[in-house]
């Protein structure tokens, strides 16, 4: 995914390394849903579970839509993700290819 399609930082898409992964503070494929379905994507809602500017923990909804056609779609991206390498809905979304998430310095 295009961290930029959702204006998120680092630590909104990556676990820091000093850090172990928490579903219920970092992304996981449940943050993610597909509108109407993953088959035929329009576009998706991210929902952050952690951020800086959440305050209350409440989490922040990041509504991105689909941009046919192009080589930067990131519903594209996902819709691969998700249909090339199926995990467990608690899965962190993003790992590297040992299956360990994806860590920022």
């Amino acid at each position: 995914m295009k961290a930029f399609s959702g204006f998120l930082m680092c630590g909104e898409f990556m676990v820091q390394s000093s850090k172990t992964f928490k579903p219920n503070m970092h992304l996981t494929r449940s943050c993610i849903q597909f509108f109407p379905s993953l088959s035929a994507p329009l576009h998706m809602v991210l929902m952050v579970p952690y951020s800086k500017t959440d305050p209350f923990r409440k989490g922040v909804a990041i509504t991105i839509t689909s941009t046919p056609g192009t080589c930067t779609c990131t519903i594209s991206a996902l819709k691969y993700l998700f249909e090339k390498s199926e995990q467990a809905p608690e899965s962190p979304l993003f790992t590297k290819d040992d299956g360990t998430p994806l860590y920022h310095g």
